[in-house]
């Protein structure tokens, strides 16, 4: 660690994630994300609890993906082969 870097306590982290409200995220790795998974994240992860839910994938989400998605609120699609480092941007975003 350099001295710029400063490690979050517990207590740091789990207000940072209670002010900005917590956000469910599902990786789907090298599978693209289907309308269908949509619509099952919706059903199985969404609670009163969650802002949001984030759908990973290493592939670009097809139209229809992104039609559903934009129909469905709090659903978010995240393309990571856009990223250099896509592990890196799993893990900030």
């Amino acid at each position: 660690m350099t001295a710029h870097e400063h490690r979050l306590t517990l207590p740091e982290v789990l207000e940072w994630m209670v002010a900005d409200g917590l956000v469910g995220k599902v990786l789907f790795g090298k599978e693209p994300i289907q309308p269908d998974d949509v619509a099952r994240a919706e059903l199985v992860y969404a609670t009163a609890g969650l802002r949001a839910i984030r759908l990973y994938s290493l592939q670009r989400p097809g139209p229809a993906a992104l039609d559903a998605a934009r129909a469905t609120p709090g659903i978010e699609l995240v393309d990571l082969s856009r990223e250099a480092e896509p592990a890196t941007a799993y893990c900030r975003r």
